[in-house]
């Protein structure tokens, strides 16, 4: 079954739907789950063949299972840019769980006078699924993870991971389907452990270059590459990037994480 959020009209600029089993993490939705769904909603409130060009979430609090409300705000469209916030809350809460604003801009044919060139991997048909986090959360088996680097639990020097990802489930053909990729991967730091620890998305931000599909466009395996730069405080800061399966940049993007210490309440939104 693909990955569909259902969206329902409520109302002139507001949605609802109810959140996805199989994309559930520890305490909550899996965080790429969470902006794909804002992201299908800001989509649709935007002109007619605008494409989203970046978009900046912010997690700010816990979204239990049920259904989830998202309300749309156009902050202004001009001629080339068009700016939309999205604000997501559990159905007849108050609080705010999940802000999130994003530009889109006309679609039309790209071209690429430079771009961040993919790594050199080996084939993701010579490496093996990662299946050793599958026990931690509902969402990791919906992906196939082939590590080139990095290995979770390593305890590398770096904390600096990468490989190939690809849904195992049916994505939307849109950058929104791009965001669930973006946050599928595990979280760099753990290259550099023996056991898990807690790491959850406070905020991220994600520059889409390519997001027009190509052959075999959602469905292939995506280069990705992540690392972690610094950690202060208990927040890490996270970089990375995916490659289309033809090699072509389709996003950038850092984030904002919390790092814990202990195996309690292992978590990655």
């Amino acid at each position: 079954m693909a990955t569909d959020f259902n969206l329902q009209a409520q109302g002139v600029n507001r949605y609802s739907t109810l959140t996805d089993p199989r994309y559930w993490n520890q305490i909550g939705p899996f965080g790429g789950w969470l902006a794909a769904l804002a992201g299908v909603a800001m989509e649709r409130g935007a002109p007619a063949g605008w494409t989203m060009k970046s978009i900046s979430l912010n997690f700010l609090g816990r979204v239990p299972a049920g259904r989830v409300e998202i309300d749309i705000e156009p902050l202004r469209v001009q001629r080339r840019i068009a700016a939309l916030r999205a604000t997501m809350r559990p159905e007849g809460e108050a609080t705010t769980a999940v802000t999130a604003e994003a530009i889109f801009a006309p679609a039309g044919a790209t071209t690429q006078a430079a771009a961040l060139p993919r790594p050199s991997l080996p084939a993701p048909e010579t490496l093996p699924r990662l299946d050793r986090l599958d026990a931690l959360a509902a969402f990791v088996g919906t992906f196939d993870h082939r590590v080139a680097f990095g290995a979770p639990f390593a305890q590398d020097r770096r904390a600096r991971s990468g490989g190939w990802v690809r849904s195992r489930l049916p994505l939307p053909r849109s950058p929104a389907g791009l965001l669930m990729l973006a946050d599928a991967w595990y979280p760099p730091r753990w290259a550099t452990l023996s056991e898990p620890v807690p790491v959850s998305t406070v905020s991220m931000q994600v520059v889409f270059h390519e997001s027009c599909p190509g052959s075999p466009g959602l469905d292939g395996f995506f280069a990705a590459c992540y690392q972690e730069d610094a950690q202060t405080d208990g927040f890490g800061l996270e970089r990375g990037a995916i490659w289309w399966p033809d090699g072509r940049l389709a996003l950038t993007m850092q984030q904002l994480t919390w790092v814990g210490s202990t195996q309690h309440g292992k978590e990655k939104r």
